[in-house]
């Protein structure tokens, strides 16, 4: 590792721990862990919701989708530009119903930004079809972009973002 992170990559890298660390949280049963059954809540309605909703939810999908998506783009790193092409081609073929009005759309959607907008604004639904819809907009210029994505791919998604910012650690441990 670098010996001194710049702050960008600090927080970028920061997330995306935190992204892992509840992944394997969710995926070691936390929950049903004698740790979790000593846990204090100031708050009683919370630990009841977390028991009643799990840690695998729409709360958690979004959280992972702001760590893997938009705060790389905020940062501006550019080393994410070629390894998102992968994603959208990935994206390509299970989106469903894809609706753009973006002239950039034209040759190739560009799928990665318009989620990434969609997250970043919170124009997200879940819908009772098992669906994750996106909408991203431009009211400037009244363009506008939608697509579902079943949520039966969402954590192949999820994993095909956090191999991005595992490319990017590699990058960094040179």
């Amino acid at each position: 590792m670098a010996e001194k992170l710049t702050p960008e990559e600090d927080i970028l890298l920061q997330s995306y721990y935190t992204a892992c660390l509840l992944t394997e949280l969710k995926n070691n049963n936390l929950l049903g862990s004698p740790f979790f059954g000593e846990m204090r809540f100031a708050d009683l309605r919370v630990r009841n919701a977390i028991e009643q909703v799990g840690l695998d939810n729409q709360g958690l999908a979004l959280m992972f989708l702001y760590a893997l998506l938009v705060v790389p783009r905020e940062l501006d790193l550019p080393d994410f530009k070629p390894d998102y092409s992968g994603v959208d081609a990935w994206l390509d073929k299970r989106l469903h119903k894809v609706n753009t009005t973006y002239p950039k759309d034209a040759d190739a959607v560009r799928y990665v930004h318009h989620l990434r907008n969609a997250v970043s604004h919170a124009r997200i639904a879940f819908s009772a079809e098992g669906l994750m819809v996106f909408e991203d907009e431009d009211t400037r210029n009244g363009f506008a972009f939608s697509a579902e994505l079943p949520l039966c791919h969402l954590g192949e998604l999820c994993q095909k973002l956090t191999s991005v910012h595992s490319r990017y650690l590699d990058r960094l441990s040179k």
